[in-house]
Parts: C-alpha cells; sequence; structure tokens
C-alpha cells in the first residue's frame, strides 16, 4: 500500500482503496456468536438432567466440578455411590454411539479420582461410584446412559 503525505500535518493518509464488488462471496459469520448460544443451551441441557436426577432421589453434590485434571458436568449421590453424568446436548434423539471420546473419557476420569481423593478426605472413605452419560435433545427429550463406562482407576 503506497502511502501519500500532507506535510501540513505530518500524519501519514492512506490512499483511497478501490470499490467494493458487490460479486466478492460474502463473510462467515463468526463462530463465537454461535458458541454463546451453545454455551447456554449446554447450561439448560445440564439443568435439565439434573432435575430429573434429583426427581429420582439423587443429591446434586457438584455442578460442574473443576480441577486441574478436567471438569465433570455433573456430580450426585444416590444412596451411597457416587455418581459422574456427563451432559451431551444433540439436535435428535440417538442411541449411544458413545458420544465421548476417549480423551474426553481419560480426563474425566482424572477429574473423577480428584473429586474421590478431596471426598474420601471429608468422609473418611471412598465411595462406590459409576460414570453416566445424559443425552438431551432439542425437544426436552433426555437419555440416560447408566454405568456407560467402566471406571479405570
Amino acid at each position: 500500500m503506497q502511502l501519500e503525505f500532507d506535510f501540513t500535518d505530518a500524519l501519514p493518509v492512506a490512499a483511497p482503496r478501490a470499490p467494493i464488488v458487490q460479486s466478492d462471496p460474502p463473510l462467515r459469520r463468526s463462530p463465537i456468536r454461535h458458541s454463546g448460544q451453545r454455551y447456554f443451551a449446554g447450561l439448560a441441557a445440564e439443568e435439565a438432567v439434573e432435575r430429573q436426577y434429583q426427581r429420582q432421589g439423587a443429591t446434586c453434590l457438584e455442578r460442574r466440578y473443576r480441577c486441574q485434571h478436567g471438569e465433570i458436568d455433573l456430580i450426585f449421590l444416590e444412596g451411597d455411590n457416587v455418581v459422574f453424568v456427563e451432559v451431551k446436548r444433540r439436535k435428535t434423539p440417538i442411541g449411544f454411539d458413545d458420544p465421548v471420546p476417549a480423551t474426553q473419557w481419560r480426563r474425566l476420569g482424572n477429574a473423577a479420582l480428584q473429586f474421590l481423593a478431596d471426598y474420601a478426605s471429608v468422609n473418611g472413605r471412598y465411595p462406590y461410584c459409576r460414570f453416566d452419560v445424559a443425552v438431551a435433545t432439542r425437544d426436552g427429550l433426555i437419555q440416560v446412559f447408566k454405568n456407560a463406562r467402566a471406571f479405570d482407576a
């Protein structure tokens, strides 16, 4: 880009640009705009799953538990068992096709170990636990897959 100088103000002024031609391809929307929608849709799905577990008698211990190893969406106490729940939001109802990749399972397992260590330090014992996956759809249908993954500690 060539600059023209007006020495009266001593500031460079950019040369005029060529007009935008109508045939230029449209700009793509920024994914940031949609990530906020996905974030709030994910929160709504987690709240719906939480209500379903509570209706079945579970007590919510943590929402969005975070530690250095990762995040667990929901953690419940059902009787003496700790239940770790990964919530997935889908557009349509599906069967369980393992919507959680192996790397995410590894992070969930490590975060669960951290939570169990903290739980044992407070309660004096390690509880039994399981991993569930809850798939929530736009229309409010919630499918819960209990014991979706074995705990490989």
